[in-house]
């Protein structure tokens, strides 16, 4: 019987738990693209920072998520204008469908 409602639970909990670290990771994700976007008009650079050097600089705090949820360090990808934080999903691979992107909707 314990088994069964320990079951039931972990089958209930499960898609929630997804469902907040993929959150996790698009709020982390939008919160980097900020920090590279920020970075890149202070110093009039077209060069995409790394989160380290945005952390050297004060721009992004030594305490803002640089990993996401699963412990894959986030990519970011710059334009001339705008920034993309890139999470490699539960996968830990990118350029798969289960990627998060700071730009998603």
């Amino acid at each position: 019987l314990l088994s069964l409602l320990a079951a039931a639970v972990a089958v209930a909990v499960l898609p929630v738990l997804t469902n907040s670290e993929d959150k996790q990771a698009q709020i982390n994700a939008a919160a980097l693209a900020a920090a590279a976007e920020a970075f890149i008009i202070g110093h009039g650079s077209e060069e995409c920072p790394t989160p380290e050097e945005m952390q050297r600089d004060g721009v992004l705090s030594s305490r803002s998520k640089t990993e996401d949820p699963w412990g894959t360090p986030y990519r970011i990808v710059c334009a001339p204008d705008s920034a993309i934080a890139i999470s490699a999903g539960r996968d830990k691979t990118f350029d798969t469908s289960d990627d998060v992107k700071s730009d998603d909707p």
